[in-house]
């Protein structure tokens, strides 16, 4: 009774600790077909067997992520519609996962940690992941799930990343057709269209109007000067560094502003500050030179002139101080012990 028991036991541990049984193709293009990005999520009861050996052939590419806002990797959420779009590129081209040139397929897969207070994903765990995002491709015909290939995640955001991410998955696995399907952006042709409608409308109502704007020597000023503003801007030093856009804060809300950091900052600051400082230049020119140059061509007749005058400099003197007002807000976050703030107009700006 013993033996029949210890032989039994034996058994039973030896199915418990066999090796995950890699799925068939048709099995993985299933999963891939229920997701609507077309990528398998690693749940925790069967990411072994997603992950398990491929068969002849298949290719798994994996990204272990976390996208929670209490971990604060800015990367991941780059990463999260960058790995979308590469995971979209290759089903749009290969529905059904197969290279047109060979019988390799690739399926993509991924583990996203989006709360930490809940358990750690398993697959975390079992791959003894301690920082992410990670990037991994699994080859057919390996000896064990824990045998893959590191695809390294570049820290050039965009279209630059998720090419070279391509490129290295078309290397490993020696696909040659795969390439990457970026959606049509059509912001600029709209607003190219709508100011070039707005132009030809204007020019045809009040020819005469936009002619004097055109050859005025204080709107090529102005025009100079925040192209001048835009050049001296640190938005050189931001592609040379990769700074990223904007952060995540500690309860999960987002920062524009690196606060008591007068060295580093976030690409979204320069942006900002070139508004702003844009903006103020801007309107000081509209004050001193383009009040007075309205009134000469638009209102001759003198009791009409004092009226706009007044006016327009009060809302050129408010919109001043709107903007001084953000500008001593960015300098009260980049240093709190900056005494000079305004009044509460500047809150909205935080």
């Amino acid at each position: 009774m013993n033996w029949l028991f210890l032989v039994s036991l034996i058994f039973f541990c030896g199915a418990y600790t066999r090796p995950a049984l890699a799925m068939s193709t048709s099995g993985l293009l299933k999963l891939a077909n229920k997701s609507p990005k077309h990528i398998i999520p690693l749940k925790d009861a069967s990411f072994e067997n997603v992950l398990a050996p491929p068969h002849e052939n298949v290719y798994i590419v994996a990204l272990f992520t976390a996208t929670a806002p209490e971990i604060g990797c800015s990367l991941c959420l780059e990463l999260e519609s960058e790995y979308d779009t590469i995971v979209g590129s290759w089903f749009d081209e290969h529905p059904d996962a197969k290279s047109a040139n060979s019988d390799t397929s690739i399926f993509f897969a991924k583990v996203n940690l989006e709360d930490p207070s809940k358990t750690i994903p398993k697959a975390f765990q079992f791959f003894q992941l301690n920082n992410v995002p990670r990037l991994f491709i699994f080859q057919p015909n390996s000896p064990s799930t824990l045998d893959y290939k590191i695809i390294n995640i570049s820290t050039d955001a965009g279209a630059e990343r998720m090419k070279q991410i391509i490129q290295a998955i078309k290397q490993l696995s020696q696909v040659n057709d795969f390439s990457l399907q970026l959606p049509t952006d059509w912001t600029p042709i709209i607003t190219s269209t709508v100011i070039t409608f707005i132009t030809v409308l204007l020019f045809k109502k009040q020819s005469k109007l936009m002619f004097s704007i055109i050859s005025s020597r204080i709107v090529w000023a102005t025009l100079s000067t925040l192209f001048i503003i835009c050049m001296i801007s640190a938005y050189m030093f931001n592609q040379i560094r990769n700074t990223q856009l904007a952060g995540v804060g500690p309860k999960g809300e987002v920062m524009y502003f690196l606060p008591n950091e007068f060295q580093h900052q976030f690409a979204i600051e320069t942006q900002v500050m070139v508004l702003i400082y844009g903006a103020l230049t801007a309107l000081v020119i509209v004050l001193v030179k383009g009040i007075p140059f309205l009134r000469s061509h638009l209102y001759p007749d003198a009791k009409k002139s004092y009226f706009v005058d007044a006016v327009l400099a009060s809302f050129c003197a408010l919109f001043i101080y709107i903007f001084f007002a953000a500008l001593t807000t960015v300098f009260s976050i980049k240093s709190p012990a900056y005494p000079f703030p305004l009044l509460r107009i500047s809150v909205p700006f935080k």
